[in-house]
């Protein structure tokens, strides 16, 4: 049985005294700079952990919420995004608690989610903490 390669590179760059870091995607993408070899070799590990749940939720079986939750990740990596905490909290409150968040969505269909928008709307308005409120605003 042969050995199967290792995800990722580690190396020692001698210029900067430190240590290199690639993930071992398509891409190759560089995981960082480390002051010792089990750091480098830990970020390594972490990207390929990173990797696999981006595989999972990008197949073809991805959960709305998987799927929702990886792309929220990606962006708050890239960093070009203002605002990914507030974003996260939406998703959470509105988009995770949709009837068919957990289903593929490739069973999604249009009728689903203009069902769930009118039963949303239809709903009483709520607080922060789910309980129905009155709608309007209780400062002066």
């Amino acid at each position: 049985m042969g050995r199967s390669r290792r995800w990722g590179s580690v190396y020692y760059h001698e210029k900067r005294k430190q240590w290199h870091a690639r993930a071992g995607d398509k891409e190759r993408t560089f995981v960082g700079w480390f002051d010792s070899e089990s750091a480098a070799n830990a970020a390594v590990e972490e990207a390929r952990t990173f990797h696999r749940h981006q595989l999972k939720a990008n197949g073809p079986g991805a959960s709305l919420v998987m799927f929702g939750r990886a792309w929220l990740d990606r962006e708050e990596i890239r960093g070009t995004r203002r605002g990914i905490k507030q974003d996260r909290s939406r998703f959470e409150r509105h988009i995770a608690s949709a009837p068919f968040a957990e289903w593929p969505i490739a069973a999604i269909e249009q009728r689903d989610i203009q069902r769930w928008i009118r039963e949303v709307a239809a709903a009483p308005p709520r607080d922060r903490a789910g309980r129905a409120s009155s709608g309007r605003d209780a400062r002066p």
